[in-house]
């Protein structure tokens, strides 16, 4: 079997139009061609990380954080009370595990 070499640029749009939720007949290269190959490759991981992510927030692990880390900061004052903190600290949690 022939081995196709993988066109990262192709890959790229396959797996942001995939992300997006387009569909695969989208596709804008020619059947059977490296980069045909290419965009359906990234496509399918576009797709599979939007399932994982149904509502389409594409956020970096960096994103997350620095949304965790904001919400802590701004709670994280005099005179915070023990439920503002719990709830802060409840917030958080939620956009560490995606269900913000």
């Amino acid at each position: 079997m022939r081995r196709v070499q993988q066109d990262r640029e192709a890959w790229q749009a396959g797996y942001d139009a995939g992300a997006r939720g387009e569909r695969a007949s989208k596709c804008p290269y020619p059947a059977r061609t490296a980069e045909a190959f290419s965009w359906r490759s990234g496509f399918i991981e576009g797709k599979a990380a939007r399932k994982t992510n149904p509502a389409g927030k594409l956020e970096t692990e960096q994103d997350v954080l620095a949304r965790a880390i904001e919400i802590l900061t701004a709670a994280y004052r005099p005179g915070v009370t023990r439920s503002g903190a719990v709830e802060a600290i409840g917030e958080a949690l939620d956009v560490l595990a995606g269900s913000e």
